[in-house]
């Protein structure tokens, strides 16, 4: 029988495109998340998302990358500064 492979969450995903980002030299600050209203809200109620993940002191931040949910955004991306 194989393993059933689950969709990542929206937290895991954006974590391994954060890593990867940050592999690559990109700094946090360079980084900004777009999200939908949907993954906005799913990342902000993610019960395996740790306390110290998440940040709603001067808007939402997720692992230190400035979040912005929802505005005509049809697709969730991790964008990178130039």
């Amino acid at each position: 029988m194989g393993v059933e492979n689950k969709p990542l969450s929206v937290a895991e995903t954006f974590r391994r495109e954060i890593a990867a980002a940050e592999g690559e030299g990109v700094a946090k600050k360079n980084l900004t998340l777009h999200l939908t209203l949907r993954d906005h809200d799913a990342i902000r109620r993610d019960p395996k998302v740790a306390v110290d993940e998440i940040s709603f002191v001067n808007g939402l931040h997720f692992l230190g990358v400035k979040v912005i949910g929802g505005r005509e955004v049809s697709r969730s991306v991790l964008e990178r500064a130039e």
